[in-house]
């Protein structure tokens, strides 16, 4: 069992991206509130759209940081027959090893070591993988809590080599 080594909200891939989130998020939301009370408003106020445009607002703010929560608070198991996700918020994920098309080593934009299970990801990963990259492919299949991926991204693993012998160990 492991988990992602630790890694910053605002590091260096991540940190313009997110900052840059953070502020068209906030410039549209006073534009569009400055506009609906000098054009729109007039005598008439709405309390409830003025919730409503804040409420989005703050969820398009809040999404990084839900991201970031739910990776770094993840974690990593290997059996004997699957690979596991388990993310923060309790979403669990596997991806069944007898169906892997490929296991191998990814470096981060940090130069952190992380595990790509299957080829599924392969083309998402090439413009570079911090802590906002996809790090599953949709499911094949849903049963119960449990989503079967076609390929998953163990970000960040603090034993690569450890977790390498034990896809060794399973027959991957």
């Amino acid at each position: 069992m492991g988990q992602p080594d630790t890694f910053s909200l605002l590091g260096k891939s991540a940190k313009n991206p997110v900052l840059l989130n953070w502020c068209v998020a906030g410039t549209l939301t006073v534009l569009f509130l400055a506009w609906y009370f000098l054009v729109l408003c007039g005598e008439t106020f709405s309390p409830v759209f003025v919730g409503l445009v804040l409420a989005i607002a703050a969820t398009v703010v809040y999404m990084p940081v839900k991201k970031y929560q739910n990776l770094h608070g993840s974690q990593y198991l290997i059996t004997n027959e699957r690979a596991i996700l388990i993310t923060e918020d309790e979403s669990y994920y596997c991806v069944e090893l007898k169906n892997l098309d490929g296991v191998c080593r990814i470096r981060d934009t940090d130069g952190r070591t992380g595990l790509l299970l299957g080829s599924g990801l392969e083309r998402e990963l090439r413009h570079g993988v911090d802590w906002r990259s996809r790090t599953v492919k949709p499911a094949i299949r849903t049963e119960g809590r449990w989503d079967y991926a076609e390929s998953m991204l163990f970000f960040r693993v603090a034993d690569p080599e450890g977790a390498m012998e034990a896809l060794r160990a399973a027959g991957v």
